[in-house]
């Protein structure tokens, strides 16, 4: 298995993790020091008041499960505030 990372994403509205297909076993997404508020992760409908809670010095992860390469990163959508920031770490089989 290998570990891998993204640059830092700076949230502003719904947006994708990453911007092409991206297949993953398993993802973390860590707030960065700083942040304004929570940050939301889950599909495209994630916003205020749906997704995964990332508080404002959270992480969330994703565990492995089913199939290698379960989560497909492009498919996955992170939520927050304008300036807000994001580390995501992510695994591969």
């Amino acid at each position: 298995m290998a570990v891998h990372t993204l640059p830092d994403i700076t949230v502003g509205a719904a947006q994708r993790i990453s911007a092409t297909t991206l297949p993953c076993t398993w993802f973390m997404v860590q707030a960065v020091t700083g942040n304004g508020a929570v940050m939301r992760v889950g599909d495209s409908g994630v916003g205020t008041a749906e997704g995964a809670i990332v508080s404002t010095i959270g992480t969330v992860q994703f565990s492995p499960c089913g199939n290698a390469n379960t989560y497909n990163l492009y498919d996955t959508w992170i939520f927050g505030t304008a300036s807000d920031k994001a580390a995501v770490t992510y695994g591969t089989s």
